[in-house]
């Protein structure tokens, strides 16, 4: 259950932005027509995941890609990227010789 007195889940009582672009963007047509990951870019997903100051781990040298969401702040250590183990978002290319756009399952 959770509580006014848990501050880990708060983000939950936000009320969304109705004007926001992003708000717009997750609400338009397009949105109805296509899977999510064809307009929304890797480093999107990160902003949606960890906040506005997020962009995709380029860089990652370590763990699978084109599986896991691995972000990183792009104010902090650029070396440090985190992951709260999400997916990609269906319709998301990779660019990885050996795979296909990700579609759920």
């Amino acid at each position: 259950m959770i509580t006014s007195k848990s501050e880990r889940y708060q983000c939950l009582n936000n009320v969304p932005d109705y004007n926001s672009q992003i708000f717009k963007d997750l609400n338009s047509e397009q949105a109805a027509r296509e899977l999510p990951g064809s307009f929304n870019n890797l480093d999107r997903q990160c902003k949606r995941a960890f906040g506005i100051n997020y962009e995709y781990c380029s860089d990652l040298n370590h763990g699978a890609r084109c599986t896991r969401l691995f972000c990183k702040d792009m104010y902090a250590n650029a070396t440090s990227c985190m992951t709260n183990h999400a997916p990609w978002s269906d319709g998301t290319e990779c660019h990885e010789p050996w795979t296909e756009p990700k579609v759920g399952r």
